[in-house]
């Protein structure tokens, strides 16, 4: 097969609208990601106040979080955590999450690790986050994003 430059420009010409459309159509956008404040979840060292139970946490990516994450302490480390989730994909799917929290100037402060088992569509379940990084009240905002 002999390709010539019309061959090559038609390919172009049809290529590159293609892949455009399809980064802009695989985009989106904020749905990958919640966030929120330090004043939006409980923070305390020995006991933990409730959270609103009902509050919803927003979406990310196939999955509405139903629940704000709750951050305490439990001895020197941050004590783990479950977000209430539900999938509102047509698939089946297995929750992974990463929460990441930031302070003022936006460093990275600590990380949670998210994982459950495999949910049905539509189906709510609990899913457990924890974290190996020291305890600090030294974070302002927190985010959740899909960990894949």
């Amino acid at each position: 097969m002999k390709f010539t430059s019309r061959k090559v420009s038609k390919a172009i010409l049809f290529a590159v609208p293609a892949i455009v459309f399809i980064a802009c159509a695989s985009d989106t956008g904020d749905d990958e990601s919640t966030s929120g404040k330090n004043d939006d979840s409980v923070q305390s060292g020995e006991k933990q106040a409730d959270a609103p139970k009902d509050a919803k946490g927003g979406v990310v990516g196939n999955w509405d979080i139903l629940n704000k994450p709750t951050f305490a302490k439990e001895f020197d480390s941050f004590k783990s955590f479950k977000l209430n989730v539900r999938n509102n994909s047509d698939d089946n799917d297995t929750p992974f999450f990463e929460v990441r929290l930031t302070n003022k100037p936006g460093d990275l402060v600590a990380t949670f690790d998210c994982s459950g088992d495999e949910i049905e569509p539509g189906q709510k379940a609990s899913v457990n986050c924890f974290s190996f990084d020291d305890f600090t009240k030294d974070w302002t905002d927190y985010e959740i994003k899909n960990a894949f």
